[in-house]
């Protein structure tokens, strides 16, 4: 049983095929060029290329007010028609609109749990004529899913009253504690952040890069004002929907929010003027993560579980991570890799497939779903290195980019789509955000041996995917150590990644290296070797090595 699903909505828009295991995965980005790609041309022509008929197609999206919806529905049609006169035959189709649902499914299924929370936080979920999901909780147990928790966000508050609209949610969902006081969902607190260190609201993640930079003060606690009670479960006065929905719209609510402490929306960040918006990243972080440690001890302690995943855009906070692990020592979490809207469809196509097939054979997550496809490299000529000699020149600090078979599906790079750098060079951080064309507060991440993560780190559970991070130790790592003392980790146990790693062991007493994503900034993941040549070509790197031809080019 061979199931595809599309992921409609406003960013990241993916495709997924799935048989028992992710047979093909596509975000529209990597083809189109275009970081966080809401359209879905591409899509539909690499599903095209794929030489196996599939059985059901699932059309997820938000609600019926989605706009990319219809407007996919006319490209689908065109679909459908080539699709019959290459394999003869039409899918069956059918739409869901359960966005926090796919979310907990790709979680939960990839986890492995026999029976767990799942915890869904992001900017929202799916539109419920005039509400929006803000945060979930389920609980997971094969193919069921009690919902345990919801929070929905008032779209157009003036057009139904509240305790009318909170009373018809509650009869849909009967076996959650509801609410219904949010104007924001705290993915979307985060997005306010965003905006006013002058990027978009997709940017979030550089909020939790400066907020580390920034000093916890009661002045700059402003989050806190917008929850309705202790638990702060519930945001209240800045309406999203009253400024217009979108993601970059959002800049007229950062200045609701942070106006009114005396910090206007900047164009950039910069040594000279970081220090306030890093007080007030500090703030988002701090008060955000607080609302999901009381959310997640609440549901712990209702229902005696203690297995938790989390996931949804928020997931990707490798500081409140961390906290969760330290908080609740006696859980086992799950961090989904694929947390954002990017993971959609994967979580779509693996729920419909067990409820089609009833097969609940648990198969957690053991290596990351690949990307598209696999490319020819036999024109690409360079000098012939092996493992040793590209170990040789890492020790040298010469930076190296690392294209090896198919990218990885998710926003980590995990050594097949990197940049690697010397972990111990004290300018290490600097050189390769000159490469990147980044920011130069924002943080790497290390690969490192598994066996070997303990010298380096204070190192609680294993971090295959790059989904915690970790106070560093007493060995010096300076490309990689944030201001405060973490590192986002990503240990390391078989591949190519590792055998590189035990050359560098050899060389260096240290099995390291600095890890980031092969990519410019504001650029989606390389995807083609051509695409990696480029980013050579357009920036101070050194070379480009790919392993499977044994061929480095500078």
């Amino acid at each position: 049983m061979r199931v595809a699903a599309i992921q409609y909505g406003n960013h990241d828009c993916s495709a997924c095929i799935y048989d028992g295991e992710v047979q093909n995965y596509f975000l529209e980005e990597r083809y189109s060029g275009k970081k966080h790609d809401l359209h879905h041309f591409e899509i539909y022509k690499q599903l095209l290329k794929v030489k196996e008929p599939i059985d059901l197609l699932v059309l997820c999206y938000f609600g019926d007010r989605t706009f990319m919806y219809e407007d996919g529905l006319k490209y689908l049609h065109i679909f459908l028609k080539a699709y019959k006169k290459k394999h003869g035959v039409i899918p069956e189709v059918i739409k869901d609109k359960r966005h926090h649902l796919a979310h907990a499914a790709g979680a939960y299924y990839n986890s492995g749990f026999d029976k767990s929370l799942v915890l869904v936080v992001d900017g929202s979920g799916s539109l419920d004529k005039l509400s929006f999901e803000a945060e979930s909780v389920y609980l997971a147990e094969g193919l069921e899913f009690k919902e345990i928790y919801k929070n929905f966000i008032k779209l157009f508050p003036e057009q139904m009253d509240l305790p009318t609209e909170t009373a018809r949610l509650k009869k849909l969902h009967p076996s959650a504690e509801v609410h219904r006081e949010s104007m924001m969902g705290l993915g979307y607190l985060y997005s306010a952040g965003a905006v006013m260190m002058g990027e978009t609201a997709l940017q979030a993640g550089k909020v939790m890069g400066l907020s580390s930079y920034g000093e916890d003060t009661n002045q700059t606690h402003i989050i806190k004002d917008y929850f309705v009670d202790d638990m702060m479960f519930h945001c209240r006065e800045v309406n999203l929907f009253f400024y217009g929905y979108g993601p970059d719209n959002f800049k007229d609510i950062a200045q609701e929010i942070f106006g009114k402490k005396g910090i206007n929306v900047t164009d950039e960040i910069t040594r000279d003027n970081y220090r306030p918006y890093a007080d007030y990243a500090k703030s988002v972080q701090k008060d955000t993560q607080n609302v999901i440690i009381r959310l997640v001890r609440k549901v712990l302690l209702a229902t005696g579980v203690k297995k938790l995943c989390f996931t949804g855009g928020y997931a990707m906070n490798i500081i409140t991570n961390n906290l969760l692990v330290e908080t609740f020592p006696d859980v086992e979490f799950y961090f989904e890799p694929m947390a954002t809207d990017l993971g959609i469809s994967l979580g779509t196509a693996m729920l419909h497939w067990r409820i089609r097939t009833k097969d609940l054979t648990p198969r957690p997550l053991t290596t990351t779903s690949f990307h598209g496809w696999k490319y020819d490299l036999s024109e690409y000529k360079g000098e012939q290195v092996d493992l040793q000699g590209v170990a040789r020149l890492l020790k040298e600090q010469k930076s190296i980019a690392i294209y090896y078979g198919h990218a990885e599906a998710g926003q980590r790079a995990l050594g097949n789509r990197s940049i690697l750098y010397t972990a111990f060079d004290p300018k290490g951080r600097e050189v390769v955000n000159r490469i990147k064309k980044r920011e130069w507060y924002r943080p790497f991440a290390a690969s490192v041996l598994e066996e070997d993560a303990h010298l380096f780190f204070d190192i609680k559970t294993y971090s295959r995917f790059m989904t915690q991070c970790y106070k560093v130790k007493d060995i010096p790592i300076p490309s990689v150590t944030h201001i405060d003392n973490t590192c986002r980790v990503q240990t390391v146990t078989s591949g190519h990644l590792y055998d590189l790693l035990l050359e560098l062991k050899k060389l260096t007493g240290y099995g390291i290296i600095l890890n980031t994503s092969l990519n410019l900034a504001g650029e989606p993941l390389v995807e083609t070797p051509q695409q990696a040549l480029d980013v050579l070509a357009k920036s101070d790197l050194d070379y480009v090595w790919f392993p499977e031809i044994k061929q480095l080019i500078s």
